[in-house]
């Protein structure tokens, strides 16, 4: 319905993806623009603009990394010079203590010292957190096939579950292998399961680890957070969901930030440590959520660039091997642990 002759009603239409489209196909945006001519007929534009609107997308994104990268380095530069000092201290205070403890034959005095010495080792804990959100932390990368990484680690998270909460995994074999940290990664993944839990609470819930070969394109990488230059590029999404009640909007807007918490419990680097590791490992991390119905961390990491490890053939291996051998030939295995025929 037009209120005058000259109206012009304009559109914008953002086709979706169809479910004959593949998901990897970017979905296409028009203007639509209608003039009415008479009582009878009306001219109507369509303009494809898909490339504007990407491109201002991707500016603005590029806006926002640089902001959100300058005040991370300002925040790891004071994260990790108070680390470093708060250690310093913490080392005197615990050889005092060691000193202490052995020249010191009262059982009273021992067990004040045996309570100092927990206290700093709770301490040295939150500086390790400190140092691994300020970057500081040293990782020794390897090629890892991500089923593998995640299997290491399946019995610790189960170990975080309460009784009304499942644990599924959903990781195929014939996904690319990733350069990781294992240590930090297993980090990244507890500390996502354990929020999971702690928002689930004690109603029944369930959370979903997933990875899947994934090509990451420049529009896609608009939505994932990270400080350094994320590349398109193939690479492993790990998807770990949950159908707990969701994080509120203002909350999701700064669920990196260090000391930010929807807990009443808890110092809120948890999740800040997240973020640190996954940039690290040259990967990104976005997180989606709706009120009452979950949560998804969705963390991309890169193909991995280091060369496949050798095969290694140890010496039981070859022995059972040639013990089997022994039967179809004339072949021994003596006690000096030669071969012989």
């Amino acid at each position: 319905v037009f209120a005058g002759e000259e109206e012009t009603r304009s559109i914008r239409l953002e086709l979706q993806h169809a479910k004959w489209v593949p998901e990897d196909q970017p979905s296409r945006i028009f203007d639509v623009r209608i003039v009415k001519m008479d009582e009878m007929f009306a001219l109507a534009l369509i303009r494809d603009i898909t490339v504007i609107v990407t491109e201002h997308r991707q500016l603005v994104g590029a806006k926002e990394k640089l902001r959100e990268a300058e005040k991370r380095q300002s925040l790891a530069l004071l994260a990790a010079g108070i680390a470093h000092d708060i250690n310093n201290i913490l080392t005197i205070i615990g050889n005092t203590t060691s000193a202490t403890w052995l020249e010191s034959t009262d059982p009273e005095e021992r067990h004040a010292m045996d309570t100092v010495s927990d206290a700093l080792k709770r301490g040295s804990m939150m500086m390790r957190e400190l140092m691994d959100y300020a970057g500081e932390s040293r990782i020794s990368f390897e090629r890892v096939p991500p089923k593998l990484m995640l299997g290491e680690i399946e019995n610790i998270l189960r170990g975080l579950l309460s009784e009304s909460v499942d644990l599924e995994f959903d990781i195929p074999s014939d996904i690319p292998d990733i350069d990781a940290g294992r240590n930090q990664l297993y980090k990244v993944f507890m500390n996502i399961v354990k929020n999971a839990v702690e928002a689930i609470g004690k109603r029944p819930g369930k959370i979903v680890i997933a990875a899947r070969k994934f090509e990451m394109s420049s529009e896609a990488l608009i939505g994932y957070r990270s400080s350094t230059t994320l590349k398109p590029g193939t690479g492993v999404l790990f998807t770990v969901s949950d159908n707990g009640p969701g994080v509120r909007s203002e909350i999701l807007k700064r669920m990196f930030d260090p000391y930010v918490s929807s807990k009443s419990v808890g110092r809120g680097l948890g999740l800040a440590t997240v973020s640190s590791v996954v940039e690290a490992h040259g990967g990104g991390i976005r997180v989606d959520s709706v009120v009452e119905r979950g949560t998804t961390f969705s963390i991309f990491l890169p193909e991995s660039k280091l060369p496949k490890p050798a095969a290694v053939f140890c010496a039981c291996a070859m022995q059972r091997l040639m013990q089997a051998l022994g039967a179809f030939a004339n072949i021994g295995y003596n006690q000096h642990k030669r071969w012989y025929l």
